[in-house]
């Protein structure tokens, strides 16, 4: 399939992508190797608003298959991202996902959104979402109350239990400045 797209010219991969999602066999990793073969390409070849539209069904693709690295990197070299744009809420997830919580929180100072990042990551990625719920912890301490804190303690409950997570040296792996 992805021999077949790259054939075709990188202005028609959108069309090449919505056939792929409605595909039965179709993988977020084959449509992530699809779009990300033209979605970088320089905006004289493709045109800066073709290449945001296809920036906003790639970026997603990267942060559900891991890359949050790269998902941020992509997603700093598109032009005007505001905060309440597709890819600006695109941005402010993988800058969470990255670590980088002062550009985070220079896009969304309100503690909600960081929140229901928590809620989607904490399941799968206990990692990230420990770092997170700290963060969040320290940096909205005095504005976790009401519906707040109640929406912060139910996302906090999904991650999964400390003793399910890898110990190396004491310390659940990933967790940082702990106590031990």
């Amino acid at each position: 399939v992805a021999r077949v797209a790259s054939s075709f010219p990188p202005a028609e991969i959108l069309l090449i992508d919505d056939i792929l999602s409605l595909l039965e066999y179709s993988t977020p990793e084959m449509r992530h190797t699809i779009l990300g073969r033209v979605a970088m390409l320089p905006p004289d070849q493709l045109g800066s608003e073709h290449q945001q539209r296809i920036v906003r069904r790639w970026a997603p693709l990267l942060i559900e298959l891991g890359e949050w690295q790269r998902a941020f990197e992509v997603l700093e070299t598109m032009p005007d991202v505001t905060p309440d744009s597709p890819l600006g809420r695109m941005k402010f997830e993988a800058a969470l996902l990255t670590g980088r919580y002062d550009v985070s929180y220079t896009m969304t100072n309100t503690p909600e959104p960081w929140i229901a990042v928590l809620s989607e990551i904490a399941p799968q990625h206990q990692e990230a979402a420990l770092r997170l719920r700290d963060e969040i912890k320290t940096r909205f301490n005095g504005r976790l109350i009401g519906e707040v804190k109640t929406a912060f303690d139910s996302a906090s409950g999904l991650i999964p239990p400390l003793e399910s997570a890898p110990i190396t040296d004491g310390q659940p792996e990933g967790v940082v400045g702990q106590n031990k």
